[in-house]
């Protein structure tokens, strides 16, 4: 028995030493580490087994050495990264990056605090947010005002938050009780939230009302307003538009789904106007926006009825202010790439695995998979597809006047192209706004805001063999580009030797002249290089008001607002991307124009009751 394991000990110890003594030679230059193992299969009939997310982060390899052994080539190519090479009996090394040990810090007990939260008058604030900085401990103070919670050290800072006081921070020290008073906020009281029959501060206003001021949403790399609400409105949800169409709209919803027949969306007013579709939204400038008051709860329907049943976007555009003429411009650049890839397998792994599934089910594969599997391609479908798409945007305003006239005016540019490739999306906008003071007591209002979009399409969901109706025209269907990029085989080159896009269907056959792949199949960059759908919009939104205010607190105003808008839409699919759903070209240039006019009255009353009560009655008529 001792015999015995001497001997396997010995065998084991031989087949390593020489594993690392084996000499290869290599010349390469900038190769990726792919394309190395390769080579050194080849030379020493060793396979190579890494990790995906280490072989990622290995720069190309550039090499050149005659008889070294394989561990010093593995460990030259390597040199970036601390890895373990371990060489197996089974003809396989396995490499993997090294687990750095993670350093035992000093332990510091924590120290307890405790202590009591008043407010200026010497009251107790129940419900009072108490957090740590270093280690987000919280707790919340009881009926009584006091609280007790564990600080990381001496150094730690407890936060003091509570709604309508400031908040405080203070550092622990040596100190295990620390008292708090509280200042009362009173800016964030005294804010001015716009409403359905006019304006209310927040301390005066019991319905549910988010407010986010302009300097949030302009400053922001987004096409659309409502991208930028993303994150910025407590219960309101943002969902982005679908990675095929670059400029489209997210979308909103405040109170969640209201209907599963009918329309979800929220009603968009935009000084004052009624906006008559959600789209109207998209194609104003983020840069233009003051403030964008957001109605949550059913007191919004008491002006603006059952539209208001998904709640209301309320949007202030920017308006001029009495003084010397400012000028502003912005502008910004950037790029964009596409968040994450599928790890999908390369041509050595999938001809790997083609031939297991082939032998498991009786059935042939292409015979280079065997002879010469290093003259086949070796593409991520998805690099294909998938681009670094700049975005830019350029912003110009002016706004000015007198104490009797104000004026507005502001134009930009954005443009955005597509990570997926044949998308693209630009957008000009001009707006005009003029406040005139005609009398003491009569007021005129004027905006205007012209807009032009191009949109480039490509359809980005459905199954491979036919994408999203929602997403092509003429009721034609697609086959998915991106689906079919995760499904296309690594060995399918993008061009044919004739210059043609190269399609599964058309590629390598098996032992009994059979098509070895997918049969439905399609080029993924020929759907997108071929498949042409552009969009046009033009759009010219005006509206105006007359606002008389006879004696103090009893207003007045009739608005007249008109929309415009043109849709000329250019979709067109070739003959030579015709597929099974559809079998013949098509062409298809529906131009859509639509106008909407508004006309609407309104009566606002304030009354003053006693120092802290407003009584605001208001009637709106609307045609």
């Amino acid at each position: 028995m001792k015999l015995t394991f001497a001997f396997l000990l010995v065998t084991f110890l031989q087949v390593n030493a020489a594993s690392y003594a084996q000499r290869v030679s290599l010349n390469v230059k900038q190769k990726p580490i792919k394309e190395v193992f390769s080579l050194l299969t080849k030379q020493t009939g060793y396979n190579f087994i890494c990790d995906a997310g280490l072989i990622k982060t290995i720069s190309p390899v550039t090499i050149n050495v005659r008889k070294v052994s394989l561990k010093d080539v593995l460990n030259q190519c390597f040199s970036e990264k601390a890895v373990e090479i371990l060489f197996n009996d089974n003809q396989t090394v396995v490499i993997r990056e090294k687990e750095i040990p993670i350093p035992d810090k000093h332990l510091v007990a924590p120290i307890p605090v405790t202590g009591k939260v008043s407010d200026e008058k010497g009251l107790p604030l129940p419900g009072v947010s108490i957090r740590t900085k270093k280690t987000a401990n919280t707790v919340v103070t009881d009926i009584n005002g006091n609280y007790k919670i564990m600080a990381a050290d001496k150094d730690d800072v407890l936060i003091f938050s509570y709604i309508g006081f400031s908040t405080y921070e203070i550092q622990v020290n040596e100190s295990d009780n620390i008292n708090v008073i509280l200042k009362e906020q009173k800016n964030a009281l005294e804010e001015v939230l716009v409403i359905g029959y006019g304006e209310q501060s927040k301390k005066k206003l019991s319905t549910s009302i988010s407010r986010v001021e302009g300097k949030f949403i302009g400053v922001q790399p987004v096409s659309t307003p409502g991208e930028a609400l993303a994150g910025l409105a407590s219960g309101v949800q943002v969902q982005s538009g679908r990675g095929g169409y670059p400029g489209e709209a997210p979308t909103i919803r405040i109170r969640g789904i209201g209907s599963l027949g009918t329309d979800s969306d929220p009603l968009y007013v935009v000084d004052g106007y009624p906006l008559q579709e959600s789209t109207q939204f998209n194609l104003i400038n983020p840069a233009d926006i003051e403030s964008i008051d957001l109605l949550k709860d059913a007191a919004s329907a008491a002006i603006y009825g059952s539209r208001a049943a998904n709640g209301v976007v309320v949007v202030t555009t920017k308006r001029g202010k009495a003084g010397k003429t400012a000028f502003n411009v912005s502008a910004y650049t950037g790029v964009q790439n596409i968040a994450k890839k599928v790890d999908l397998l390369s041509r050595d792994q999938y001809i790997d695995y083609a031939r297991y599934a082939t032998r498991m089910r009786g059935v042939t594969y292409p015979v280079v998979f065997d002879t010469d599997p290093q003259s086949l391609p070796d593409i991520d479908w998805q690099d294909v597809i998938f681009q670094q798409a700049p975005i830019a945007d350029f912003q110009i305003s002016a706004r000015g006047g007198s104490e009797k006239v104000k004026y507005a005016v502001s134009g930009g540019y954005f443009k955005q192209d597509g990570t997926m490739v044949g998308t693209k999306y630009d957008r000009y906008n001009l707006r005009f706004n003029l406040d005139a003071d005609l009398s003491p007591k009569l007021k005129l209002g004027i905006s205007m805001s012209p807009s032009y979009s191009q949109q480039f399409r490509q359809p980005a969901g459905g199954q491979f063999s036919e994408a999203s109706a929602s997403e092509t025209t003429g009721a034609r269907a697609l086959p998915s580009p991106i689906h079919s990029a995760v499904l296309m085989p690594p060995v399918v080159s993008v061009y044919a030797a004739d210059g043609d896009y190269a399609q599964g269907y058309r590629g390598l056959k098996n032992a009994a002249n059979g098509v070895f792949f997918q049969a439905a199949l399609y080029n993924p960059l020929g759907v997108l290089e071929l498949y042409k759908n552009r969009l046009r919009e033009y759009r010219i939104l005006g509206n105006n008001f007359l606002e008389y205010e006879p004696v103090k607190d009893l207003k007045f105003k009739t608005s007249i607002g008109a929309t415009l808008n043109m849709n000329d839409q250019y979709s067109y699919i070739p003959a030579m991307l015709a597929n099974g759903s559809a079998p013949a070209a098509s062409l298809s240039t529906p131009v859509i124009t639509q106008i909407y006019a508004a006309e609407a009255q309104s009566t606002t009353l304030r009354l003053a009751l006693g120092k802290y009560h407003l009584l605001q009655q208001g009637f709106r008529y609307q045609s």
